[in-house]
C-alpha cells in the first residue's frame, strides 16, 4: 500500500456514499413535498366541492369550483379526483370541449380504467362523434372482460359492464346481461339495477349529463 495515502482525507466520487445520502436526502425531501402538495390539492378539491354542494349550478359558483380544480391539478397532477370533477362541473357549464380535454388528460393518467373511458365515450356522443364515442365504449367494454378474466373486483365490473350495453348495443342486450349476473347481488341492490336499466332513457340521460349542446 502506498502509505502517502494512507491517511488522505476521503474524496467522494459521483458514485460514492456522500453522494448517496445526498440523494436519499433529496429523494425524502421529494416525497415531503408530494404529500404536502397532495394534501393541498384534496383541500382545494374538497372546496369546490363544497362550492357546488351548497350553490349547486350557479354560474358564477361553478366558475370559482372550476379554478379551485385548476390550483389542485397544479399543485398535484396525479390527483385525479380533481380531474373527474372538474369534468362534472365544466359539463355543468356547458364547455363540452373543456370537459373533453379534461377526461382526456383523465384517461391518459388512468389508461386501463373503464369507467373514465366510458365517461370519455358519453362526452363524445354527446358533442355528436358517435362514431368515436362506440370506439371508447368498446375499449371500456373490452377491459372490463380482461378485468373479471383476471378475477378483479369481478362483481362490479359485471354490473358496469352490464350498464355499458345500454350504451354500446340496446336496453334488452343491458337487461339480459344484467340477468345473469344479478343473483351474484343482494336483492336490494338487484332490484335497484334492474329498475335503473329499464327506466333508462338515453334522451333524458345525455340532457341530463351535459348541459352543452352538439
Amino acid at each position: 500500500m502506498d502509505k502517502t495515502h494512507e491517511n488522505a482525507p476521503f474524496r467522494p466520487t459521483q458514485k460514492g456514499p456522500l453522494c448517496q445520502l445526498k440523494a436519499a436526502t433529496s429523494c425524502h425531501a421529494q416525497e415531503n413535498q408530494g404529500l404536502k402538495n397532495r394534501k393541498l390539492a384534496q383541500a382545494l378539491n374538497d372546496t369546490a366541492v363544497s362550492l357546488f354542494q351548497k350553490y349547486g349550478y350557479q354560474k358564477d359558483s361553478l366558475k370559482k369550483a372550476v379554478q379551485f380544480l385548476d390550483n389542485a391539478i397544479k399543485k398535484d397532477s396525479t390527483y385525479t379526483i380533481s380531474y373527474s370533477n372538474r369534468v362534472s362541473i365544466l359539463c355543468g357549464l356547458g364547455d363540452c370541449r373543456g370537459a373533453l380535454e379534461t377526461i382526456e388528460k383523465l384517461v391518459r393518467l388512468r389508461k386501463a380504467d373503464p369507467v373514465a373511458i366510458t365517461l370519455e365515450g358519453h362526452i363524445l356522443e354527446k358533442t355528436g362523434d358517435t362514431f368515436e364515442a362506440i370506439q371508447k365504449y368498446k375499449t371500456a367494454d373490452s377491459i372490463y372482460d380482461s378485468q373479471i378474466e383476471s378475477k378483479i373486483n369481478i362483481v362490479q365490473n359485471k354490473i358496469d359492464k352490464s350498464y355499458l350495453q345500454l350504451f354500446l348495443k340496446s336496453k334488452d342486450d343491458a337487461v339480459a346481461a344484467f340477468d345473469r349476473i344479478k343473483k351474484e347481488i343482494p336483492a336490494k341492490d338487484a332490484k335497484q339495477m334492474t329498475e335503473t336499466i329499464n327506466d333508462f332513457d338515453k334522451d333524458k340521460f345525455f340532457n341530463d349529463f351535459c348541459r352543452c349542446n352538439p
